[in-house]
């Protein structure tokens, strides 16, 4: 396997305020139709891209609740963006010691959604010309997977962060 450093961001552990990490392979990865770089999205095309709600969430997490089966081929579902102030409703009933900020974005689906082993996972929408933006990361949920209710780290809030610590890889 791999080699990797691991850099996570430094309000880390806050609340979930930043649930985000990044990971430094000391081999590059060789790109074919199953290995493919992703656009990051950026506050300023999230909009256009989350209006449309083509997104699918994909991970390989537990596929069975509550035996916890793992896959051994990554799973993938369609999932819908809602809005912040649902995710805050919902998330009042879900996990209310946990707090939802602007550095969130969420989805709610009924029969499946982002379970336990998924957290990391990336979060995909498509623009209008089908081009994929990783938008989020799994940071928690539902505690029943089925219910479909899940939390993400939004990524255009850390895109700053992400291209200053890639530039200055070297030191990690």
């Amino acid at each position: 396997m791999f080699d990797t450093k691991f850099y996570r961001h430094p309000n880390w552990y806050q609340e979930n305020f930043a649930d985000i990490a990044i990971l430094k392979l000391e081999e590059k990865l060789e790109f074919n139709e199953f290995v493919k770089p992703i656009r990051l999205a950026n506050l300023r095309n999230e909009g256009g891209i989350s209006v449309l709600n083509d997104c699918k969430v994909a991970g390989f997490g537990n596929i069975t609740s509550p035996q916890k089966q793992l896959p051994w081929m990554l799973q993938e579902a369609p999932t819908n963006l809602i809005s912040r102030g649902y995710c805050r409703r919902l998330n009042s009933f879900y996990a209310p010691h946990l707090r939802v900020t602007r550095t969130h974005i969420c989805t709610k689906d009924s029969g499946y959604g982002a379970c336990y082993g998924d957290g990391g996972s990336p979060l995909v929408c498509f623009d209008a010309k089908k081009m994929p933006y990783q938008v989020g990361i799994i940071s928690w949920g539902s505690l029943d997977c089925w219910e479909g209710f899940n939390v993400y780290t939004r990524v255009a809030r850390f895109r700053r962060w992400i291209r200053e610590n890639m530039e200055q890889s070297e030191e990690f």
